[in-house]
């Protein structure tokens, strides 16, 4: 947080950042939703709706 020069938003907030930029970058929802350890991709697609 100190060397991005940002203030801290939670764990959560991180871990959704990283699931968007996830989808964004490959496009794939079944890679993202591995990746982040969702059982159903319904769930990762939260994060696809901020990567539009």
């Amino acid at each position: 947080m100190r060397g991005a020069e940002t203030r801290y938003r939670g764990w959560h907030a991180f871990r959704h950042s990283a699931g968007t930029r996830l989808v964004r970058q490959t496009g794939s929802l079944k890679y993202a939703a591995h990746h982040l350890g969702h059982s159903s991709i319904e769930t990762t697609r939260v994060y696809a709706k901020w990567s539009d």
